[in-house]
């Protein structure tokens, strides 16, 4: 029977594995641990860890765009009437360009329709003819020949480059300013929901003010 000593013997003379360059060296499971802890800190601390989703920080968060509708409630703008169907604005006819103002009223500003890129967020620079499916409208001054003193004129009211301007509804800008088979509504409310009108109709705000560019003719 082989004695202690003699397994002892056997076990130290076991060869040696040979020698791999190319073996990585074996790192201890605590020692891992660690180091994956450590990268792991690094990364939420950087807003970009390991498995962990990028959070956004509020200043690289894009800026949120507001709607044309947004815009006038932020300006404390209510519209009195809305008009449900489609209204074709001219900018331009013979020469003689359709006046858009900052106030419902001659004496205000005019912006030349050079410097309007977008009616209700939407493109029209390059056309010189658009539609408008349910305007709505905002009380303003009279602007009509004598024989309606004392009376409100209504006035157009739309979001030009995200800023609310106004254009005149008469006989004066009729050439200019054309409704088509659509009817005018009283607004009874006006709201973030939506608007309701005297008659009890709903329309919500995508549905409010939306614009569609006219080709140019050939």
């Amino acid at each position: 029977m082989a004695s202690s000593e003699g397994t002892a013997d056997i076990k130290l003379n076991k060869p040696k594995r040979t020698y791999d360059p190319y073996e990585l060296p074996k790192v201890p499971r605590r020692t891992l641990l660690k180091q994956a802890a450590a990268v792991i800190g690094i990364g939420v601390a950087a807003g970009v860890g390991i498995g962990i989703p990028t959070v956004l920080r509020k200043e690289d968060s894009p800026a949120q765009v507001k709607t044309p509708y947004e815009i006038l409630l932020d300006k404390g703008i209510v519209p009195k009437e809305i008009y449900i169907g489609n209204i074709k604005i001219s900018k331009e006819l013979n020469g003689i360009p359709l006046n858009v103002r900052s106030e419902t009223n001659v004496e205000s500003i005019v912006t030349s329709w050079l410097d309007i890129e977008t009616y209700n967020g939407t493109n029209i620079k390059d056309v010189n003819e658009f539609i408008i499916k349910n305007c709505l409208f905002v009380e303003g001054q009279n602007v009509d020949p004598a024989g309606s003193k004392g009376k409100k004129g209504l006035w157009i009211v739309g979001s030009v480059n995200e800023e609310p301007r106004f254009i005149s509804y008469s006989s004066i800008t009729g050439s200019f300013v054309k409704p088509d088979g659509g009817a005018f509504q009283k607004v009874a409310e006006f709201s973030k929901a939506g608007l309701k009108t005297t008659t009890g109709e709903m329309f919500k705000p995508d549905q409010i003010g939306i614009v569609t560019p006219l080709p140019k003719a050939a």
